[in-house]
This record gives C-alpha cells, sequence and structure tokens, in this order.
C-alpha cells in the first residue's frame, strides 16, 4: 500500500495489489493454520486488514475511471501529465484537478465477493441550531423539557 497507493498513487500498481489483497483474502483459510486459541486474534486482524485494503484500493481505482486528476495530498501519476520540477523521475507526472473539483460523495460497499461503488450527492446541511452552546442554555433554562 505505501508503495502503490499512499501519497503517490500508480493505478497500474494499485489494480496489482488490489488482485494480490484479493487472491490473498479469498486463499486466507488455506495458508493461514491458527495454532493455538490465543493466536486466532491475528488471523481476525488479518482478515480486517486485507478487507480495508481491498475497499480502500477499490476506491482510489474507481476514482481513477472517474477523474483520475491528482488533488489534495494525493498525486495519481499519469505520463499524460508534467512533473513538477524536470529534474524528478517520469514517475512524477500528474494531472492536477483544476475547476470542476469532483463534488459528489464515493460509497463503498463490502461484500465477500467484490466491493461494489456508488456516487451520490452530498445532502444538504441542516439548519438546526444544535451546537453545543445553544442546547446546554436551553438545558439550564427549562431542563430540555417540553
Amino acid at each position: 500500500m505505501s508503495r502503490c497507493a499512499a501519497a503517490f498513487r500508480n493505478p497500474k500498481q494499485m489494480q496489482k495489489a488490489l488482485q494480490d489483497t484479493r487472491d490473498t483474502l479469498s486463499s486466507l483459510p488455506q495458508i493461514c493454520h491458527v495454532q493455538a486459541p490465543g493466536h486466532l486474534k491475528w488471523l481476525y486482524r488479518l482478515r480486517d486488514i486485507l478487507i480495508c485494503q481491498q475497499t480502500v484500493l477499490t476506491a482510489m481505482l474507481d476514482y481513477v475511471k472517474l477523474s483520475g486528476l491528482s488533488r489534495g495530498i494525493a498525486l495519481y501519476q499519469d505520463p499524460r501529465g508534467q512533473k513538477p520540477l524536470p529534474s524528478l523521475a517520469d514517475d512524477f507526472a500528474f494531472l492536477a484537478e483544476e475547476g470542476n473539483p469532483v463534488r459528489d460523495i464515493q460509497e463503498i460497499l463490502y461484500t465477500p465477493q467484490e466491493c461494489s461503488v456508488r456516487w451520490r450527492s452530498p445532502r444538504p446541511l441542516p439548519d438546526e441550531d444544535d451546537f453545543f452552546e445553544n442546547v446546554w442554555r436551553q438545558f439550564r433554562d427549562n431542563k430540555n423539557i417540553y
């Protein structure tokens, strides 16, 4: 994950990492043998890490399909892009997100067979005035009994 899907993200390497993660997860019962009951927690920890890795890589690769433009702290490597400094390796070429950023929210659903992705519009912020200070003042005034 650190090599291909951290701050510098390489889509081809992420695809390979996703496949490797899926393969490891599917063969986990065959390759991991718990020797003592106290070691079972480590098997579940590994399983949780692999599920998390599969979900995160699926989300990142889906974003690459949607736009693949670098934004925030993530630099998605793209040979069509430009390097920030000519002296850097070609791996640092990227295309920056400008003007029309992705505003929708990406949602990932994990099932043992696959991760599915959907995008939705953000919900509007509520108009309620439920700041702590206001709620606390109401409680002091009337114990929030209506």
